[in-house]
């Protein structure tokens, strides 16, 4: 008997939350109680229900370790590149002149991971790079193997470079029927959401049975500053060649009858590669303060302050408008609550960066970026400023 597929359903799976953040449209979907570990099928993991799931991409992955620990997830074999390149940089900072100039720049598992397309170099416009996820969507990347893949019970999930696929009533023993697929495929119950055409929201609101208005249009916002840390000392020499980034996201999906939105800070610190205008991620430790006031349905927030301690290199924080509340993470939002309109913000984080120097000694660098946005009203652009001193925008990448 073939599956109905709700369509307000695989609206659902648009935009960034794309699974589970619907939750309540779920409950037409059966989900067998008795079905109670994450498995092991076919070379990816298949989940129970979409809470496991949840539980799991949301950090509670100790709960279910003894499955989890034996599967290699596109998030393990990142974080395995980023071991193997500090240690190819570090063997880098030995060289000099001719024996530098001839040495591979980057580790031979950041080359095949490259040419596998599992990572992508990122171009940004000061000229520098660096590199990341090759996904749609990286939130899902600690349970999708290296094809992408991932199941829960019956449904099947594909996350690529350019698609977010679903195939409903899968065969998971036949995962090239998906893989294959470019189109969505109703009669099949294959879904294709191609990631490429963007995700043009209509912000006339012509679906009737959505409860969401907007009074102007919502700001697409990628803004960020950087610090280099590449300051000689009195002796000429630069001690860490570096760079401490701030970057503040806000975007706006189609999700009907509701509206996805990625509002994030990330922080980021990269050591540059020696011969190179390429950057690495490399560990520090933050503090990260974040002070926001909000429109409403035409009611303004007090200012909300909201301070946070982190360590990492590429480290992402979801800020949550109807709760005042800045937590560690990647997570998009799925709502159909009113709006919250940001009408100013000031970002600012201060890492202390611990590295060994040319003398071999363990030595820290402070770094900061602080920046602030405003404006009048919704109606109005964003006026954006640079407070820390020595930082410069980077708010465009090329990929």
């Amino acid at each position: 008997m073939k599956k109905r597929v709700s369509l307000k359903w695989i609206f659902c799976l648009l935009g960034g939350a794309i699974l589970f953040a619907c939750s309540k449209d779920y409950e037409d979907v059966k989900v067998d109680p008795s079905i109670e570990n994450i498995q092991i099928k076919n070379g990816m993991l298949v989940f129970s229900n979409h809470e496991v799931l949840k539980k799991v991409i949301n950090g509670g992955k100790y709960l279910y370790a003894g499955y989890v620990n034996q599967f290699k997830s596109q998030q393990r074999m990142f974080e395995d590149i980023i071991i193997a390149e500090s240690k190819q940089m570090d063997y880098l900072d030995t060289l000099s002149g001719e024996s530098l100039e001839k040495a591979p720049k980057h580790s031979p598992l950041y080359e095949l991971a490259l040419k596998e397309r599992l990572i992508k170099e990122v171009f940004y416009s000061d000229g520098t790079s660096s590199y990341d996820y090759n996904l749609a969507v990286p939130y899902y990347s600690s349970v999708i193997n290296k094809d992408g893949f991932f199941a829960v019970q019956d449904t099947l999930y594909q996350i690529t470079e350019n698609y977010v696929k679903v195939w409903i009533g899968a065969d998971l023993k036949k995962i090239d029927i998906l893989a294959k697929a470019t189109n969505s495929d109703t009669e099949k119950n294959i879904f294709i959401f191609d990631y490429t055409k963007g995700q043009n929201f209509t912000f006339e609101n012509s679906n009737v049975s959505s409860r969401v208005s907007f009074p102007a249009p919502p700001s697409t916002i990628r803004k960020g500053v950087v610090q280099y840390l590449d300051q000689p000392g009195f002796n000429g020499i630069i001690p860490f060649d570096g760079r401490f980034i701030v970057t503040f996201i806000d975007k706006i999906g189609l999700n009907l009858p509701k509206y996805t939105r990625d509002l994030y800070i990330q922080v980021v610190c990269q050591k540059r590669v020696n011969g190179t205008n390429s950057y690495g991620f490399y560990g520090c430790s933050f503090d990260l303060t974040f002070k926001v006031m909000t429109e409403t349905n035409g009611v303004i927030s007090d200012a909300i302050n909201i301070g946070v301690s982190g360590l990492g290199s590429n480290v992402y924080y979801t800020f949550y408008p109807s709760f005042s509340m800045l937590l560690e993470g990647k997570t998009p939002q799925v709502t159909e609550d009113p709006y919250t309109y940001i009408l100013s913000a000031q970002f600012g984080a201060y890492a202390k960066i611990n590295f060994v120097d040319v003398d071999g000694i363990n030595k820290d660098v402070n770094a900061q970026g602080i920046f602030k946005m405003e404006r009048a009203s919704i109606q109005n652009q964003f006026l954006y400023e640079i407070i820390s001193e020595h930082s410069q925008w980077l708010d465009t990448v090329i990929e």
